[in-house]
């Protein structure tokens, strides 16, 4: 399985499945029926590496954290 280790990998994957999005897309508006499965299921398959990879992601709380420590004038 794909696991991202490195600072670019998370955007590369988000790319890839822009463009498999795109060729899904594509295949239905075709009749493509085989090839649009397939498609699908490699759009199944990147989701859930995107979802492995969510835990090395910050969450919105802790980013908006690291803003706001240190962040004002006194």
């Amino acid at each position: 399985m794909f696991e991202v280790t490195e600072a670019g990998d998370e955007e590369d994957l988000l790319a890839l499945g822009r463009m498999v999005s795109y060729a899904c897309q594509r295949a239905k508006t075709m009749n493509l029926e085989f090839s649009t499965y397939c498609l699908e299921m490699a759009m199944i398959s990147l989701m859930q590496d995107l979802a492995r990879s969510e835990p090395k992601r910050p969450k919105p709380e802790e980013r908006a954290a690291k803003v706001s420590i240190g962040s004002g004038f006194h």
